[in-house]
């Protein structure tokens, strides 16, 4: 296998991670079921889990599958879990609302407080990106002198809000995150929609996009527009 393609560098991180937790040695190549039977028969799972760097952490819930490994990431630490979504739920500097939904929705199906300690992990540059990427908010009064159509706009959980969403299809998931950010806290959910009220989508990617950029490189990650560079002539 050509050692410059992703599949050979994802299979070479997980075997590092493999080594660092005492697995089997061929467990880069067990099947998914085999792998989730292998880090079940740990003695402490918890605290192997978090012996992993974030990155190896993400290498190893996307090789079994996410839908499958998900809950291992119930052990995480914070840092594991905030390289996860930075590194699944972005593409070229910008943020897959769908993405980060699938991420919530299945932190949710864990339970109501694992998703709730993601959401804050997260961070209120993310998850106003994800508001606003998609939406415009407006307080009732606002709203009620502009013509909004009934099947993309939505009410906050207390009524203060009014959200308005690109399409139908995106009015599920705003309003579970909605409801979400509302069972965090009324008071943070007005900050957090205040704030990204008086800001724009712009400047609210940039700002969430500066701090994904300066979490990656601790791990060793270069910056987008840097990578490049790396394979430039001597």
């Amino acid at each position: 296998m050509d050692a410059n393609r992703p599949e050979f560098k994802e299979r070479t991180a997980l075997a590092a991670a493999a080594r660092s937790l005492g697995l089997p040695g061929g467990f880069a190549g067990m099947s998914a079921t085999a792998k989730l039977k292998a880090l079940t028969a740990l003695p402490d799972l918890p605290a192997t889990l978090r012996r992993l760097r974030p990155d190896e952490m993400f290498h190893l819930v996307r090789d079994i599958g996410v839908e499958d490994a998900f809950d291992l990431l119930a052990y995480a630490t914070p840092a594991q879990r905030r390289a996860f979504v930075d590194l699944s739920a972005w593409t070229a500097g910008t943020l897959a609302p769908e993405r980060l939904d699938r991420v919530l929705d299945m932190a949710r199906d864990v339970s109501l407080d694992f998703a709730l300690r993601w959401l804050d992990e997260l961070g209120p540059e993310v998850v106003a990106l994800r508001v606003f990427a998609r939406a415009r908010v407006y307080t009732q009064d606002e709203a009620e002198t502009i013509e909004i159509a009934d099947d993309v706009s939505f009410a906050t959980p207390d009524g203060t809000f009014v959200v308005v969403c690109e399409t139908p299809e995106d009015v599920p998931p705003l309003r579970r995150l909605m409801d979400l950010l509302y069972a965090r806290g009324v008071e943070e959910a007005h900050v957090l929609l205040q704030a990204g009220r008086r800001d724009t989508p712009v400047s609210i990617e940039d700002q969430a996009d500066r701090f994904r950029t300066a979490r990656l490189a601790d791990l060793g990650f270069p910056p987008d527009d840097e990578r490049f560079a790396l394979f430039e002539p001597f």
